[in-house]
């Protein structure tokens, strides 16, 4: 890796010449007056600060009046707009159009920055970067967002509201219009030349009109730093080799090695060689250890910033080259999942090594409206059989593009030597089937597998080996023996301590004792570990030695009691190789044998003699049937595939038929089984069931309107209900006849049984109360019907009307105006209660409060100091926004924190406005981080963060946005390191204080 320690240094481009216009509305004047044209294709400019249009229109929270914005995409990037006065933007509406800015002040740079917007839509452009020795570089196909809601660009300032130049009306859309930052990386051949002017061409047809409104820079230093420094290794050396600087340093290049990953400081002692040599070379270096280099430009009179890159000897890459990878679709992937379509590579690791730890790194693209957090994958090395414990999921972006993704220090192949096979298990979560490349693809030459190699040494303990059982006689050999080894060995079995060749593995088994087995990885075995083997012997099952079956029987139907775990296995001879099925038909007077298999092993045959039985009697009781019932309607439990015959009486040389009437007495069954004659015949006593009366309550209460099908009462199982007027109306009432209040008599049917007697139910009506509510409700800018409170009783429905006497409810969704409104519920059966109202207030919502968006503070301030107006009796509330980007509330009292943005709403009548962001600056005394000589890197930090200095640090105390203290350690001296890996991802403000009790902040950003 490489890294560079300078810090950025931006710069704002002077622009001389290239601005064509103004759209910005300043001064006491009227939009139209003060601008020359809109920014876009309709009406609208920007406006500023001091604007106050003749009719009193202002906007606090515009453009700033000095034309300074801060950029919110990069720390300290900020640009300087041209007077709001003149003309203040390259506003380019057409096709193939181009505006050159010249700048006064000619720096050179490895970045600029454009400060541009488009309206009326996006646009695209081409930006070309001359130079003073008349070459140039140039960068096509550049977007640029429209100014509402744009994506595609880093936001530079945004929320600062626009004005129609017809009207002098003021929009002030929260996070709108926006000023997006176009960033061009300058060549490393064009990095020493100084920036003369930018060109700025639409190339896009469409109507977005393209407006450059800044221009700034990073900035080289006199001194640059040498450029593409790189580093390979072998075994034991390192080189690491670079490109000229910029400028070439006339005092050559100074380097220094160390394995801390510590830079440089002005005691550390470094090597320096001449301008003309671009390498350098480390021998006899230790195998797997990470070195650092520090390289620097020496100009003779200073030394420029130090820049570093590391290598780690005995380690190899090898990069995946052959197209973009497949992924398999799986909706549920886990550390188990397999797929058909790996990406694969393989490593040759030198002979006399082995692995020691691999580093894996590639890149993914979702396309076809697929997104990257459909992204799965697994590094798996096939040559061990071991892969990650856990699935790689893609960030939780549901967009398309790129992810990238790296692990280190992954132990899947420890120990293995010669040639290695790992294969990447990529998977998605949406579009199509099986494999492909057409949603979410590995990229071609991303997949880099590197591994770290060390010495080969044998260390292989001995395996373990339980002692075992075994199945003698069955074809038990040497490799069913169960060991347990390091999980990427094999196995050598021997059958004394000393033996000098091991037993081949299909070796029987043929007799108990003691066994030894080692385990091996190439050349490399392990001592022998010694386990005793017992050959199993299974007894015989229980079955008696005769039995009898039905004639036409299968084998299946044979006993014989197996012991726990056993299974019966029949055999139709003593010596027969095979056991045989089931469904085997019996024949009489002949002989079988059956085993026993117990763990795989088999127990010794016997032999049972089969004979043909008498048909069993069918199972029978006596049974109640209905008046009218059928021969069909009686029931007897026969053996599988039997048919049932019923008889008259117990001689009756003909069976009855299906259809027959039944009368009271006795009947006689009798069954033949298939292939196996008729049996005796069983007596089934027969008699008529008596119909009961249906279970109703007496009284019954109903809501007027309810129906003969409202009223409640039950039956037995496959019986119906009839409900009559009187106790002898000859009809039954159809269910939808409306119920009066009186008596009603219910019956029950029982097909082909008649129908029972009459239960006499007494009806009356019930009265619903109104819902409970409230007599006054208020609401915040508007409310539908929905939204009202009314309490009814438990499972019944409240609606709402306009008016007592209405009939129909207000439909669900409306919006209402103030005033009164009326609820009634809802019963069972439709039954409608009285009305009760409520009357309903809606206040509106004020507006935010008005104050200026950047306002500074001195050290200590608090947010009741931030200066803002609201209306009177209002209730002010202070937020900060999340890392969410959600806004959570702060306390009044909070300290003000550098460089923070504060959202304050007020509250009128229990409604809330929309928020005032103020961006919060401290005003900074001698007692900063530069003057104390403190640095903090790397930031943002990951894990360990590193705070030097000149002053003696005694406490280090890092808080949250909302003033919370998370960690606080002490220390004593010029150097600390804190690790905040514990922290979730979020900016922080860390604290220093030194010995003599003066305190030092700045922000850190935990990524």
């Amino acid at each position: 890796m490489s890294l560079g320690v300078a810090a950025q240094e931006y710069v704002h481009l002077d622009v001389t010449s290239g601005y064509n216009h103004d759209v910005v509305a300043n001064g006491s004047a009227t939009s139209m007056a003060s601008t020359t044209i809109e920014v876009d294709n309709d009406s609208y400019a920007f406006l500023s600060t001091d604007f106050l249009s003749p009719g009193g229109n202002s906007y606090a929270s515009a453009l700033p009046a000095t034309g300074l914005i801060n950029s919110a995409a990069t720390t300290g990037l900020s640009y300087q707009m041209a007077p709001f006065d003149e003309n203040n933007t390259m506003r380019i509406p057409t096709t193939a159009t181009s505006l050159t800015a010249v700048f006064s002040n000619q720096v050179m740079a490895s970045q600029v920055f454009l400060l541009a917007t488009s309206g009326s839509g996006s646009a695209t452009v081409t930006i070309t970067v001359n130079f003073t020795d008349d070459t140039s570089q140039a960068a096509t196909g550049v977007a640029i967002p429209d100014w509402y809601n744009g994506t595609s660009q880093p936001t530079a300032a945004s929320g600062f509201g626009r004005i129609n130049r017809n009207t002098d009306g003021i929009d002030t859309p929260f996070g709108n219009p926006r000023l997006y930052q176009l960033t061009v990386n300058i060549d490393e051949a064009n990095q020493g030349k100084l920036i003369e002017s930018i060109e700025v061409t639409k190339t896009s047809t469409a109507a977005g009109v393209v407006n450059v409104m800044g221009f700034s820079a990073n900035a080289i230093p006199t001194c640059p730093a040498p450029l593409g420094i790189t580093a390979v290794s072998t075994v034991d050396s390192g080189t690491v080799s670079w490109s000229d600087a910029p400028v070439i340093p006339t005092g050559g290049y100074d380097y220094y090695m160390s394995t801390s990953p510590d830079a440089p400081t002005a005691e550390t002692v470094v090597t320096n060689v001449a301008n003309t040599v671009n390498e350098v070379t480390f021998s006899d270096l230790t195998v797997g250890t990470t070195y650092y280099v520090w390289i620097r430009s020496n100009c003779g009179t200073e030394e420029g910033n130090w820049v570093m890159t590391s290598f780690t000897t005995g380690q190899m890459s090898v990069t995946y080259t052959e197209g973009d990878g497949s992924t398999l679709y799986n909706t549920n992937v886990s550390a188990n999942s397999t797929t058909t379509c790996p990406t694969t590579v393989s490593v040759d690791v030198p002979a006399g090594y082995q692995v020691a730890s691999v580093d894996v790194a590639y890149s993914m693209t979702a396309i076809s409206n697929a997104w990257i957090s459909e992204q799965r994958s697994l590094l798996y090395c096939t040559t061990t059989a071991m892969g990650e414990t856990a699935v790689t999921s893609g960030p939780a972006l549901n967009s398309q593009g790129t992810a990238t993704y790296s692990r280190t220090g992954l132990g899947i192949a420890d120990g293995a030597t010669g040639t290695v096979e790992f294969e990447l298990r990529a998977w998605r979560t949406f579009g199509g089937t099986d494999c492909g490349t057409s949603y979410n693809k590995v990229d071609n030459n991303t997949l880099v597998v590197t591994i770290t190699y060390e010495p080969f040494v044998c260390e292989l303990e001995a395996p373990e080996a339980d002692d075992q059982i075994a199945c003698g006689g069955i074809g038990f050999t040497v490799s069913d023996f169960v060991v347990t080894g390091a999980g990427n060995v094999d196995f050598y079995f021997y059958d004394t301590i000393d033996a000098p060749e091991p037993l081949d593995p299909e070796t029987l088994v043929e007799e108990s004792g003691t066994y030894y087995v080692s385990q091996y990885i190439g050349e490399c075995e392990s001592d022998r570990t010694a386990f005793e083997v017992t050959l199993n012997s299974v007894p015989a099952p229980t079955a008696d030695a005769e039995q009898e079956v039905c004639p036409g029987s299968l084998i299946s139907s044979l006993t014989a009691q197996a012991d726990e775990g056993g299974v019966l296995l029949w055999f139709t001879s003593q010596d027969a190789p095979a056991p045989v099925g089931t469904n085997t038909e019996l024949e009489e007077g002949a002989s079988y044998w059956v085993t026993q298999q117990i763990s795989g092993c088999r127990s010794p045959r016997v032999e049972v003699v089969v004979s043909f039985s008498d048909v069993p009697l069918p199972v029978a009781e006596d049974q109640e049937v209905c008046e009218g019932a059928t021969v069909t309607d009686l029931y007897a439990d026969a053996l599988e595939g039997a048919e049932l015959h019923w008889y008259a009486t117990a001689d009756a040389e003909f069976a009855l038929g299906q259809n027959t009437a039944l009368v009271e007495g006795s009947y006689f069954v009798s069954q033949t089984p298939e292939d196996c004659g008729e049996s005796d015949r069983v007596e089934v006593v027969v008699s008529f069931t008596e119909i009961p009366v249906p279970t109703a309550p007496v009284n019954q209460s109903l809501c007027e309107g309810a129906t003969v099908g409202d009223l409640m009462a039950t039956g037995v199982e496959g019986a119906s209900l009839n409900w009559y007027a009187t106790a002898d109306a000859p009809t039954p009432l159809a269910d939808e006849t409306v119920v009066e209040a009186g008596s009603y008599f219910v019956s029950l049917v029982l097909e082909g049984c008649g129908e029972s007697d009459r239960v006499e139910v007494v009806v009356d009506f019930n009265e619903i109360a109104a819902p409970a509510t409230e007599t006054n409700q208020y609401f915040c800018g508007s409310v539908t019907v929905d939204e009202l409170f009314a309490e009814g009783m438990a499972g019944a429905t409240v609606q709402w009307y306009e008016s007592e006497e209405a009939t129909e409810p207000i439909a669900a969704g409306t919006t209402l105006e103030p005033g009164t409104y009326f609820a009634r519920q809802v019963v069972a059966a439709g039954c409608v209660s009285a009305a009760n109202d409520t009357h309903v207030f809606v206040n509106a919502i004020p507006d935010a409060p008005t104050g200026d968006d950047y306002q500074e503070f001195e050290t200590g301030a608090t947010l009741e100091s931030l200066d803002f107006t609201v209306a009177e009796n209002a209730t002010v509330t202070y937020y900060v926004m999340n890392g969410s980007e959600e806004l959570v509330e702060v306390e009044a009292g909070t300290e003000l924190m550098d460089d923070t943005v504060y959202y304050v709403t007020q509250t009128v009548e229990g409604c809330e406005s929309e928020p005032l962001a103020i961006e919060a600056a401290e005003i900074l005394g001698v007692a900063t981080f530069e003057s104390a000589g403190l640095k903090v890197f790397p930031n943002p930090v990951e894990s360990i963060l590193t705070v030097t200095g000149n002053v003696t640090i005694s406490q280090l105390t890092v808080t949250n946005l909302l003033g919370q203290k998370v960690m606080e350690v002490n220390v004593n001296g010029t150097n600390a390191e804190l690790n905040v890996s514990s922290l979730p991802q979020g900016t922080y403000v860390l604290q220093v204080t030194g010995d003599t009790g003066a305190s030092y902040t700045t922000k850190i950003i935990r990524k």
